[in-house]
């Protein structure tokens, strides 16, 4: 016998650099999640605008800015948490750049959470776009595990993915689900975003939740999309290959504890667990 169900639902949208289309777009797709009384919403990185560097830093947003007051709307008007993407917010003080930062919202409409992404994607892919994060984006220095209702939410985002060593230290902190909101893109997603998923569920034994990007931002830019729900043990629950829309599941969180009886990895890593021994 499981224990009680929660109602997850992953939004796949496709933003462009035309902010209030991309408003207008997330606040549809949210509502029509909400109608099926998820105790989670989740939205991709960048679901508020991706375009070119030089509007960049024109689009960073304190919590009273738009597309936060927004999600603190839209969660109020669910009455679900919204683990709400990623946002570009203030940087550190002496610098002009912006950070990365994912966002949880109460049913209540408050901030309760805030994540900075820590490892920064400065990559050139082959036959693809040239992408050099770090010109206007600082890295974070905080893990960050944040309580939702029965979820403890390990927070990332999208290249962190690759970094293992996160997720089993969010896993150490107590999450019982881990959000990577993400925008990867096709040449790679193709290849790795399935693999690393599951890879991070099965060591860690906690859900995955991931919302994506898909589709065309620009004549430079394609996102592979294929948005996803994956259980503690690997399996794929749901996924959305393609196209904006919405994907949902019902989750059984007494699973995870029951994995971690069954299967007691964390008990028995001997890795270092510091972030301060790892960074």
């Amino acid at each position: 016998m499981g224990g009680p169900l929660l109602r997850v639902a992953v939004i796949q949208t496709c933003a462009t650099n035309d902010r209030v289309r991309n408003h207008d777009e997330v606040a549809r797709l949210l509502r029509q999640a909400a109608s099926d009384r998820p105790g989670l919403i989740a939205l991709p990185e960048n679901w508020a605008w991706i375009g070119p560097d030089d509007e960049k830093l024109a689009q960073i947003e304190t919590e009273e800015g738009p597309s936060i007051c927004l999600l603190k709307e839209l969660a109020r008007e669910a009455q679900s948490w919204i683990m709400g993407g990623t946002v570009l917010m203030p940087g550190p003080a002496d610098e002009s750049r912006a950070y990365n930062t994912a966002i949880v919202i109460s049913p209540a409409g408050e901030v309760t959470a805030t994540y900075q992404k820590v490892h920064l994607f400065d990559v050139e892919v082959p036959g693809g776009a040239i992408l050099n994060e770090t010109k206007l984006v600082a890295p974070g220095e905080d893990v960050v595990v944040a309580p939702a209702g029965d979820l403890q939410l390990g927070l990332s985002v999208c290249y962190d993915l690759r970094f293992s060593w996160l997720y089993r230290e969010l896993a150490h902190r107590g999450a019982n689900m881990l959000c990577v909101p993400a925008a990867f893109t096709v040449p790679t997603g193709s290849l790795h975003w399935e693999v690393l998923l599951r890879a991070r569920a099965i060591e860690s034994l906690c859900y995955v939740v991931a919302p994506a990007q898909t589709g065309r931002h620009s004549p430079t830019r394609k996102s592979w999309g294929h948005s996803m729900i994956v259980d503690p043990y690997g399996g794929i629950i749901a996924q959305r290959p393609e196209g904006v829309g919405v994907v949902m599941a019902d989750l059984d969180l007494e699973r995870v504890s029951t994995l971690r009886k069954n299967m007691p990895v964390l008990d028995h890593d001997r890795g270092p667990r510091s972030w301060e021994v790892t960074r």
